[in-house]
């Protein structure tokens, strides 16, 4: 097994998840519901992005708003690694093909983004535009995203350009984020490359308490992230699954501690605070009989996907007693019995019921 440290991976997959929280100006909800806060410098860092982002095309909602899924062009870990930095991942882009582009776009509308079950194959292009606005109609985006598609379809290298002059400006003012807190980050590199030609795989074992099984892997690549200050994320190079891509932010320690379940009783109350409220309490009802994904529940309960989605970070980020399953662009949510009949016993057990 090698181990292997290199920053610069970090820093854009630190940049295409800070675009992302900035964009969707939801990074405050997402911390509030492990019960933490930016530190100083991050805090100013994102609130700087969010105001460039409000300036943003339209056609950014296709590629980063997240009620939308997200067309994934833009993210391959794989790429990060050889890019040298954000400016130059969003320039490696700059060729895309309009077919490309256009393949790319139809992939996410009809569910394929990210599966091999069709050999690695694009669909094929529509024959005409009626074919596409039926394979719209049959998407189950969200109606102005698909006019967002249908018009990014009809000239993708135009509205593709915009978005990456756009994605360029963001990609200068974080450097410049950057420049201003080298040290901080370079002391966190520091640590983290001293440790891993110190002591190698037995270093991240130690500082990531068994959370990932590195044994199933030949290759580690690890890099650090500094505005994504809580990140621990585990990504698979999709063309050599015994590599995997790690990103740990400066803050890595206090979300293990969440993930291991911290103090039970302040959790026990957690869930017994998220499921007090009439809409989540009537989705863990649903969620105990069927396995659902987004829009489905949204139709059950009669509410936007807009919604559902805040009830479901609750259910499964802070409560941790739903279950998630990616298949295709599709989040299928399911009941995690077991974690909640945990928490209900650890009440009884502090209230000291029978």
């Amino acid at each position: 097994m090698t181990v292997q440290f290199n920053e610069t991976p970090g820093l854009i997959f630190d940049f295409y998840h800070s675009l992302f929280l900035a964009y969707n100006r939801d990074a405050d909800n997402i911390l509030g519901k492990y019960g933490m806060d930016w530190n100083k410098e991050s805090r100013k860092a994102y609130e700087s992005l969010v105001k460039i982002a409000a300036d943003a095309p339209k056609d950014f909602d296709l590629f980063f708003r997240r009620d939308a899924g997200a067309f994934a062009m833009f993210y391959d870990p794989a790429r990060f690694w050889v890019c040298g930095s954000p400016e130059n991942y969003a320039a490696s882009l700059a060729d895309t093909s309009e077919d490309e582009l256009r393949s790319g776009l139809l992939k996410w509308l009809s569910g394929d983004a990210g599966r091999d079950d069709a050999g690695g194959k694009s669909p094929d292009l529509p024959a005409g535009e009626g074919e596409l606005i039926t394979m719209l109609d049959r998407s189950d985006k969200p109606p102005d995203i698909k006019w967002h598609a249908l018009r990014f379809y009809r000239q993708p290298g135009a509205a593709f350009r915009k978005v990456l002059a756009f994605v360029g400006r963001i990609a200068d003012a974080y450097a410049r984020m950057l420049q201003k807190n080298a040290v901080l980050l370079g002391k966190f590199n520091q640590f983290l490359e001293e440790g891993l030609k110190r002591e190698g795989r037995a270093f991240l074992e130690r500082e990531l308490q068994g959370l990932l099984p590195l044994d199933k892997y030949d290759r580690i690549r690890v890099s650090s992230a500094f505005l994504c200050d809580y990140a621990i994320a585990a990504e698979e190079d999709p063309a050599d699954p015994c590599t995997v891509y790690l990103f740990l932010g400066r803050n890595y320690k206090k979300i293990l501690t969440h993930l291991s379940g911290g103090n039970e009783e302040e959790h026990a109350l957690t869930v017994l605070k998220v499921i007090s409220d009439p809409t989540r309490f009537r989705i863990v009802k649903l969620l105990r009989r069927n396995r659902l994904y987004g829009q489905e529940i949204a139709e059950k309960v009669n509410l936007t996907m807009a919604t559902v989605s805040h009830h479901m970070e609750l259910l499964y980020v802070a409560a941790r007693i739903v279950r998630a399953e990616t298949v295709g662009n599709r989040v299928y949510y399911s009941l995690d019995e077991e974690a909640l009949a945990k928490s209900l016993d650890a009440l009884r057990r502090r209230l000291d019921l029978r």
